[in-house]
């Protein structure tokens, strides 16, 4: 087991205690907000961009990122006050007991740590901070590559969300593994 082992593990952990920590509706409506955010902002962010840099005469690719955030930011704003705007009318609902409520929360957010851990990893594959020696004992190393594992599932879910302009660079490197 690798150091790296122990951070998704402790990832995981946090995110799924988050989510008994917060209940149901507000990890529910945190997984609505990623899939919408995400699929709005990749769906939009190159127009708006590239409509930003005829505007303000900047980088391309600056004006890309910032029109990505804006989008990204504006639609967790409106996901997030519509949940906890449920989850305050949720609290006093008795339908369904308080135990079931946190525990489904927690499985949710130990599934939201899933994908937040199967991000790192993808960013330690592309970003040069491992030696060599490191990097091929993630090879082995278990709870890596069993989150590596889940990367056929988000490379589908990435494929439903992202237009195929997109899809075409970002696809391929989804795709790539240790």
């Amino acid at each position: 087991m690798t150091w790296v082992d122990i951070f998704l593990l402790l990832l995981i952990f946090f995110f799924g205690f988050g989510g008994y920590q917060r209940g149901l509706v507000r990890e529910l409506f945190d997984l609505v907000f990623l899939g919408l955010g995400l699929g709005f902002a990749l769906r939009f962010f190159v127009p708006l961009g590239t409509a930003l840099q005829r505007v303000s005469g900047a980088p391309g690719p600056n004006c890309k990122m910032i029109a990505f955030l804006v989008i990204f930011l504006l639609i967790a704003l409106l996901v997030l006050s519509l949940g906890m705007h449920l989850d305050q009318m949720h609290v006093h609902d008795s339908s369904a007991p308080r135990s079931v409520k946190f525990g489904l929360g927690a499985i949710l957010g130990a599934l939201k740590g899933l994908f937040m851990a199967w991000l790192f990893l993808l960013a330690l594959h592309h970003l040069p901070l491992l030696d060599p020696s490191t990097r091929k004992a993630l090879h082995t190393a278990p709870v890596a590559q069993a989150v590596q594992g889940l990367q056929p599932t988000f490379v589908v879910l990435g494929r439903a969300l992202i237009p195929k302009d997109t899809a075409v660079w970002l696809i391929p490197e989804l795709e790539r593994r240790f």
